[in-house]
């Protein structure tokens, strides 16, 4: 696969003139000259996937120099495209095979989640979907007049009530009272060995990159003064949580997520940040020079055909360049305003596009700009050296091309649903031959989609076990989650014989149902083999029990 992106590390780096960040290079020279596909089964990321899982390889005893790094993309209410990929990993018992994880925006929430081994899809298709204590759209949309009549405001009397309350996700979510409590007892085991790594952007043109020493620990300088990653007392938020602030920093949209995040670290003063996808919204520079990563899945929540802006439009010129003003950064207003944002989102595009081929991409260092050698982020002229840019194998997961995009304020339930089936199709399509699995005769990718993540109107009341139409109407559920111990290490040690034992049942099983067919006495599946079968199609899903007992009780009801 070929795209026209060498033409960026051509440019000559010996002009002494000084850059001028504000003048975007083309979007011509990105151009995609063939449209992307799947990434081949002998891709060195489905390899290392395929190899960690069959000798038993935990994140603290592998047997391989690689680095394995699972990247999140964001997008508001189109993570829930991600939450259905991520949810394939766990449930093909993949998740032990990485070595970090890496989460811009709402990636860094379904990140934290799988950290701790928890499903957090239902977050999505049950609580904010048409909850108007999470998104306030007439909110957004005030902030959009005032960014248009230029009205200037007090900093914090300006953002006093936000379109998009990252709060609620927070402190009535994920918190131990929260309608999905998140289980920090198995995040701060699990994330000693498999790191979590929360990607912000911060004014200035510093990039914030949040990990377990930011979430948890506590330190005493030479001047004897403890400090305590957490965020500011003149956040309005008042977020009580170090690891909920960091989560917090990357998830406030400029213009919709009221005011940037405070935060200060290690004695450090304090800097604001925002949204990780101003700087960067699919996490590939970041795994490659902050954790050596040489092997990155980047899960994505845009389709293939999905259309990348190239120009700047309103939210770029009005309403960001007019919050970013507001919040007194105006370097990134102007920046953003040019059309930078647009100009590193495509970069990054084009680098996942260019690894499915299974070779080696280039990646730009986190100091350059933009992504050619002549246009460098400050005066470090060594960074503009292509020769000591950094390789590494990319593959992403994406939704196909017949897939319509939606939205990041998207609230119907039917579409975010469906848009969590179709991550969960990608992912599975993508991992299966990795995991070994085989789908037997007649069974789907969509029909397990179906299966796990179902419509409210397809459930009965005695089945709803807390969806709700309304906020008010929402139970707590509480999802324990896993520890990455020798239970694991135990179930992949099983993976051949497992594998092979399967094999031999579908090979059983086609040849019988042949038989009966031929002999006319075909039957139906009962709720046992059907559930058996599901069970070999998804190998880790009776780890987790909850998610388990509903897929079952599904399948009984089929039967009634």
């Amino acid at each position: 696969m070929s795209f026209v992106r060498s033409s960026l590390y051509t440019s000559n780096a010996t002009d002494s003139t000084p850059y001028d960040y504000t003048t975007v290079p083309p979007f011509s020279q990105f151009t995609f000259t063939e449209p992307p596909s799947p990434p081949p089964p002998s891709h060195p990321c489905l390899s290392l996937l395929q190899s960690r899982l069959q000798t038993s390889s935990l994140p603290s005893h592998r047997l391989d120099p690689s680095h394995l790094t699972l990247s999140l993309e964001g997008g508001g209410m189109r993570g829930s495209i991600n939450a259905g990929m991520a949810s394939s990993i766990a449930l093909l018992n993949l998740c032990d095979c990485f070595d970090t994880v890496y989460g811009s925006s709402a990636g860094s929430i379904i990140g934290a989640y799988m950290i701790s081994r928890q499903m957090c899809v239902d977050v999505y298709s049950d609580v904010l979907v048409g909850n108007k204590l999470f998104l306030q759209k007439p909110e957004i949309i005030k902030f959009a007049a005032k960014s248009w009549t230029g009205r200037k405001n007090n900093f914090n009397e300006g953002f006093k009530a936000t379109g998009m309350n990252i709060t609620y996700v927070l402190r009535d979510v994920m918190s131990s009272t929260g309608l999905r409590p998140f289980d920090f007892d198995s995040f701060a085991h699990n994330v000693e060995t498999q790191k979590l790594y929360v990607l912000s952007s911060g004014e200035n043109f510093n990039q914030g990159i949040f990990g377990p020493d930011d979430f948890f620990d506590r330190w005493t300088q030479e001047d004897g003064v403890t400090y305590n990653y957490r965020a500011s007392e003149n956040d309005p938020r008042g977020m009580d949580s170090a690891f909920f602030s960091c989560l917090a920093s990357s998830m406030v949209v400029p213009g919709a997520g009221g005011p940037p995040i405070t935060l200060s670290k290690k004695g450090e003063k304090e800097r604001m940040y925002c949204d990780a996808f101003v700087y960067e919204a699919i996490p590939i520079r970041a795994p490659v020079y902050n954790s050596n990563a040489t092997h990155v899945v980047a899960l994505r929540t845009r389709p293939q055909a999905a259309k990348l802006k190239t120009s700047p439009g309103f939210y770029e010129t009005k309403i960001a360049k007019y919050y970013f003003e507001q919040c007194k950064m105006d370097d990134v207003a102007k920046w953003y305003s040019a059309g930078g944002q647009q100009f590193r989102y495509v970069e990054e595009v084009a680098c996942t596009f260019e690894g499915l081929g299974g070779e080696e991409v280039l990646i730009p260092p986190m100091d350059v700009v933009y992504a050619r050698p002549d246009l460098t982020w400050g005066d470090v002229r060594d960074v503009v050296d292509v020769k000591k840019w950094r390789k590494a194998y990319v593959m992403p997961i994406m939704v196909g091309e017949d897939v319509q995009e939606m939205s990041p304020l998207e609230q119907k339930e039917k579409v975010v649903v469906k848009g969590i089936r179709d991550g969960f199709i990608a992912g599975f399509e993508t991992l299966k031959d990795a995991a070994g699995v085989e789908l037997e005769d007649g069974m789907t990718s969509a029909d397990l989609a179906e299966l796990l993540f179902p419509f409210r109107e397809d459930l009965g009341p005695e089945y709803s076990n807390g969806k709700a139409k309304k906020p008010s109407d929402l139970k707590p559920i509480y999802v324990k989650g896993l520890k990455i111990n020798s239970l694991a290490a135990r179930r992949s040690l099983l993976f051949k014989a497992r594998t092979k034992r399967n094999r031999v049942k579908r090979l059983i099983s086609r040849r019988y149902r042949k038989a009966q067919r031929l002999l006319g006495n075909e039957k139906k599946q009962t709720v046992d083999e059907k559930w058996e079968t599901i069970k070999r199609a998804l190998p880790a899903v009776e780890d987790f029990p909850h998610l388990a007992r509903q897929v079952r009780r599904r399948i009984e009801k089929q039967e009634e």
